[in-house]
């Protein structure tokens, strides 16, 4: 059988995403398990409040997309919206005080599964180490 690390790579990063969402949903729930509700509220909790165009840009998401995010994560009481003392025109999202015990839980259940999956970790690094980049 040929050898086809690329897809190696998919399959264990697609299992490794299977079970993350799986301690995602038991940790904080099925709504909250999903890139966007980690990604967004992870960013917060590690830099503090940002504008809404800084953190479009982090996530790559569109103005719409972000709009979306943030209204969904505001009614779970995840985030707030706030006016951007800098910038009477912006607005800065944050975690709320009330829901920082969920980012907490999201943190161990992603280290948890990190710690479960070290050998997934392990084969993803040792295939993209046979991988030369651009320009190399």
């Amino acid at each position: 059988m040929q050898s086809l690390p690329s897809l190696s790579i998919m399959i264990e990063l697609s299992e490794f995403g299977y079970l993350l969402h799986g301690a995602l949903a038991e940790a904080v729930g099925e709504d909250l398990a999903a890139n966007i509700p980690v990604m967004i509220p992870g960013h917060l909790a590690a830099d503090g409040p940002l504008r809404t165009t800084e953190m479009m840009n982090r996530t790559k998401l569109s103005s719409g997309g972000m709009t979306k995010a943030v209204d969904r994560l505001e009614l779970a009481d995840l985030i707030e919206r706030s006016p951007d003392p800098d910038d009477r025109r912006a607005v800065l999202i944050g975690l709320t005080g009330s829901r920082r015990h969920t980012v907490r839980s999201m943190d161990r259940a992603l280290s948890a599964c990190l710690a479960e999956s070290s050998d997934v970790v392990e084969h993803v690094s040792g295939v993209l180490g046979g991988f030369s980049t651009p320009g190399s």
